[in-house]
């Protein structure tokens, strides 16, 4: 063999060694990445090209006792575009009607500016631009046979993706009692059943256009999006109108800062309607807070049913029993209860009357007198029977925020003399609007 014939054989040797280690390099670092590191470059690809996004579920429909829709979820659609997606013949053909299309139902921009902002990101092979949010069905429906865009989403590149708002068409009728439902706080009834409103989100597959921004891979979903329930209260928009209304008259002739007005239906205890305004800055009334459930204030004369239930209760007192009002004063300690017809230093009261009469008139010191001397050495026999009454309680309602009703006891820290005597027609003691009626309704049932 010749000396070049031997180095010849020597070369080829040595270039299939070569092409076995670098063949075994290539082998190993596609097992080491098909392996152990291809399901993170997997799942980094995925995510960098394609993700499974959650699609909202339809929430429940509010409905009022006769019907009415109190809250609702209303499509919307946000849409965007994808100018590389038609056909130069279809583009060059259809743009500039697409543009004056778009000038009527989308009015930011004019047909010329329109056109503009398309071609010049189709120029630039930008897949994705956005055209605009919140757009209505009706809207979508006839930008969607606009020209160029009729070619359907593949061939015209219309994107749309679709989100519910929460309209209530009634406005401000009942508004804080329906309340809402978001991450950082719930309110009212979308608050209180949530759970059955919100529905199961569903999940479709998108592809990553640009930054930040995906659309759709194909109309269908990988997980079908489960409604939510629709739930039917007891308001009736007809007594809930009047009784808007009438509070609405009464806070302007008053000036006053705020109020509520609750009507509960005496037989069940439903709420036929709930209305809840206060004022605004601009100086007009909004429904700003659920006062008839959250706010707990001293009750005043309301609170003389109950002083009279526990003495009548214990067999202290009767509706027909005689009671001394005199001039509308009574001083215990020093301090004065007086009647609402005592002004202005002038006498006032009603004399001898009966109990029923004093309730009816709504005498502070008929009241006091018939309760207070015989509970002023025992008082803590007059709070246990309001405990004993559930007074003290919360209603234990679903809408968060009820207020906590207030009624001291001897044994509290600011208990005195005159707590008694005062909290026999109403002060000294806390209970919200929805509280007292509740009680109300009891005794007429």
């Amino acid at each position: 063999m010749s000396k070049s014939i031997q180095n010849s054989d020597n070369r080829i040797v040595h270039l299939l060694i070569a092409v076995l280690v670098v063949a075994t390099l290539i082998l190993y670092h596609l097992f080491k990445t098909t392996l152990f590191e291809g399901p993170t470059l997997r799942a980094q690809a995925e995510n960098h090209a394609i993700k499974k996004v959650e699609i909202e579920a339809e929430r429940g429909n509010i409905f009022s006792a006769d019907k009415k829709l109190l809250a609702t979820s209303m499509p919307i659609y946000d849409l965007s575009m994808d100018p590389t997606s038609p056909s130069d013949e279809a583009f060059n053909e259809g743009i500039d009607e697409l543009c004056a299309g778009l000038a009527k139902y989308l009015p930011s921009r004019n047909a010329l500016e329109w056109k503009n902002h398309i071609q010049s990101n189709r120029d630039k092979g930008d897949r994705y631009i956005n055209l605009q949010r919140k757009v209505t069905f009706s809207e979508l429906q006839a930008i969607k046979q606009l020209p160029i865009f009729n070619l359907g989403k593949y061939r015209g590149g219309l994107i749309y993706e679709r989100r519910n708002f929460r309209k209530m068409p009634l406005d401000q009728i009942a508004q804080r009692t329906i309340g809402y439902d978001k991450q950082t706080n719930q309110a009212g009834i979308e608050g209180a059943y949530s759970s059955y409103l919100e529905g199961e989100n569903g999940q479709q597959w998108k592809q990553k256009i640009t930054k930040g921004q995906w659309k759709p891979i194909e109309s269908g979903y990988e997980k079908e999006p489960k409604n939510g329930y629709d739930i039917t209260t007891t308001i009736d928009t007809r007594i809930q109108d009047v009784a808007h209304d009438e509070l609405l008259k009464t806070l302007e002739h008053f000036e006053a800062d705020h109020g509520c007005v609750i009507v509960m239906e005496v037989a069940t205890g439903k709420i036929k309607a709930i209305a809840n305004l206060g004022l605004t800055e601009s100086g007009a009334y909004r429904e700003i807070r659920n006062y008839a459930v959250w706010e707990s204030t001293e009750p005043g004369s309301t609170f003389k049913l109950a002083s009279l239930m526990v003495a009548m209760e214990d067999g202290y007192v009767d509706t027909a029993d005689i009671v001394d009002t005199k001039d509308g004063i009574y001083t215990i300690y020093g301090k004065k209860v007086k009647d609402s017809n005592v002004k202005y230093g002038r006498k006032g009261g009603y004399g001898k009357i009966a109990i029923a009469e004093a309730f009816r008139k709504s005498s502070n010191t008929g009241i006091v007198k018939a309760v207070y001397p015989h509970y002023k050495d025992n008082p803590e026999d007059f709070v246990d029977q309001l405990y004993k009454i559930g007074l003290h309680k919360k209603l234990g309602l679903e809408i968060k925020g009820e207020g906590s009703p207030i009624i001291p006891t001897p044994e509290d820290r600011g208990w005195n003399g005159l707590t008694l005597p005062w909290m026999a027609f109403g002060y000294s003691v806390s209970l919200t609007p929805l509280q007292t009626l509740t009680f109300y309704n009891a005794v007429a049932n």
